[in-house]
């Protein structure tokens, strides 16, 4: 998932993972399974190695929950950082050129919002993103 932000691009790129190659919590406990049914009945599974297993799964599951919730709070957050910008004056940088103008309206996409900016040519940018924002004032 990308989150952007003025002046800035976020991507979670901290796991290495894509989305495809991440353990989902049915991985997880199919693994879980499959360890206790092929396990030597002879020496089965330590009931403390077996309690720490459980503990990190129940770690799992909550760190997954608290990032699903992380995302959305960011989510949130620049959808209203972006429509709080509608009205105001831009400058914004795209293919090291730098243009000034209004910000005309919003629209949202599954990839975060989209400005349309209208310059003091009369002329309209479409498709502006918050990163390409380098100053905000006042109009």
């Amino acid at each position: 998932m990308q989150v952007q932000a003025i002046g800035s691009d976020l991507t979670d790129s901290s796991s290495g993972l894509t989305t495809n190659q991440q353990l989902s919590q049915n991985d997880f406990i199919k693994l879980f399974m499959s360890q206790l049914t092929y396990q030597d009945p002879l020496e089965p599974v330590d009931n403390s190695q077996f309690l720490a297993q459980l503990a990190q799964f129940s770690s799992v599951e909550q760190n997954r929950a608290m990032n699903e919730k992380l995302d959305n709070l960011l989510s949130i957050g620049t959808t209203f950082q972006a429509a709080s910008l509608v009205g105001k004056s831009v400058e914004i940088t795209s293919n090291s050129t730098t243009s000034i103008g209004v910000i005309s309206a919003v629209s949202f996409s599954s990839d975060g919002p989209v400005l349309t900016v209208k310059l003091d040519s009369g002329d309209y940018i479409n498709n502006v993103e918050l990163s390409q924002i380098s100053k905000i004032s006042s109009s």
